[in-house]
């Protein structure tokens, strides 16, 4: 585990008299958001301060000891433990049928737990469980010494899935008077059960915020078929490799960067950030967005051509081209959305979503190629040099 401090809201804070700051060096006036007016006592009358705010000060913990100064220095410490659990597990095989064919078959998976307990806020744990799986297998077939034929099929699957305490459990932002925080862009629907938690509660003045720790990662489930094979052949002075390859490629991950929004307090209002918590005046709010679903497809072809020409003793050339073709990235349940200009007009694309909509057209001339050169000066010296192409794959979960 991990020992951590930090500087939590008083007592006084929390029942609404923020008299202490009046007393410190620099003192610091609560004034009413309402007229400017200054709170007499610098204390909040306890009719002003939201219920919802009451509801939500049990996740920060109490504090410990007592500091001079309310906004600086540490007034809780604690810690928590740190766990990774990763159980891994391999079989493999291998068969030779003649001394033309053999065939190899590899399984390995693993599972995997992450947690955390934050110490200064034993509240807001964090949970990923995990797995990965993998196949791969492989027939060699032998023509003769100079033709030599491999093929093989290979399988791999991640996922994970990450959850906060409240994750699938009966808690509701309507009981904590929230129920206006929902996701705007999906007809303004409340969180689903996996989605909620507790929004983000941002807070200045050196005092603790509090938030859920998982990030909005959600979960993902990233699949991978994978066809290849390749013929070598030998010949005089030329090694020759021909091959081709065909990629299968989903995606289907649920994950935001504000999952379930954010209420924002900086003082501005009032002079004080937990004061302006209190009575229920964020500065400013980050709408919720939930988990939105990303569920896409692709098909990824390459094709290649090699040769290890021995020119002679002491000069050898590799010279090759490969092809590529990806198919258009789609997410089969129209989820995804994008913005595009119509004439001077952006537009949202599709129109409507659960839409499938081509987003773009994919590239037909990904040539490329690649020459290498080594070349043996004496027996203390090789000269060696290269030029190649390449083209890199986007990512699917843009």
């Amino acid at each position: 585990g991990a020992a951590s401090s930090t500087l939590v809201p008083t007592e006084e804070f929390r029942n609404g008299d923020f008299s202490q700051l009046l007393r410190i060096p620099t003192p610091v006036q609560i004034v009413d958001p309402i007229n400017g007016v200054p709170f007499a006592g610098n204390i909040l009358p306890a009719s002003r301060i939201s219920s919802t705010a009451k509801a939500l000060l049990p996740f920060w913990e109490k504090p410990q000891v007592a500091v001079a100064n309310p906004q600086a220095g540490f007034n809780y410490t604690g810690a928590g433990p740190n766990r990774i659990t990763d159980n891994q597990y391999f079989m493999k095989f291998d068969h030779n049928f003649s001394t033309k064919d053999k065939i190899m078959g590899r399984y390995a998976f693993n599972k995997v737990d992450y947690f955390t307990y934050p110490g200064t806020a034993p509240q807001f744990s964090y949970l990923v469980l995990g797995r990965n799986d993998n196949i791969a297998t492989q027939w060699i077939h032998v023509f003769s010494p100079a033709a030599v034929l491999e093929t093989r099929y290979g399988f791999t699957r991640s996922k994970d899935d990450s959850f906060n305490p409240r994750a699938n459990t009966d808690f509701n932002l309507a009981a904590l008077g929230m129920d206006g925080f929902r996701v705007v862009n999906d007809n303004n629907r409340p969180l689903t059960k996996r989605e909620v938690g507790l929004p983000s509660i941002n807070l200045s003045n050196g005092l603790q915020s509090l938030g859920e720790a998982d990030g909005g990662n959600g979960f993902d489930d990233n699949q991978l078929h994978q066809f290849s094979g390749a013929l070598n052949l030998s010949k005089s002075a030329h090694n020759v490799k021909l091959g081709a390859e065909f990629r299968r490629v989903s995606l289907f991950r649920g994950a935001a960067n504000v999952p379930r929004g954010a209420f924002n307090f900086t003082g501005n209002l009032t002079g004080h950030s937990f004061a302006q918590f209190l009575l229920g005046l964020p500065s400013s709010t980050d709408t919720p967005e939930g988990l939105p679903l990303t569920d896409v497809r692709q098909n990824r072809m390459g094709f290649y051509a090699t040769d290890d020409y021995k020119v002679s003793k002491k000069l050898t050339v590799n010279i090759g081209v490969r092809y590529e073709y990806n198919s258009m990235a789609t997410d089969v349940q129209g989820l995804w959305r994008s913005a595009e200009f119509n004439g001077n007009q952006l537009v949202f694309v599709p129109g409507k979503i659960r839409t499938t909509y081509d987003f773009y057209k994919p590239q037909k001339n990904m040539f490329m190629p690649r020459v290498g050169i080594a070349y043996r000066a004496s027996d203390a010296w090789v000269i060696r040099a290269g030029y190649g192409m390449y083209y890199n794959v986007h990512q699917l979960n843009n």
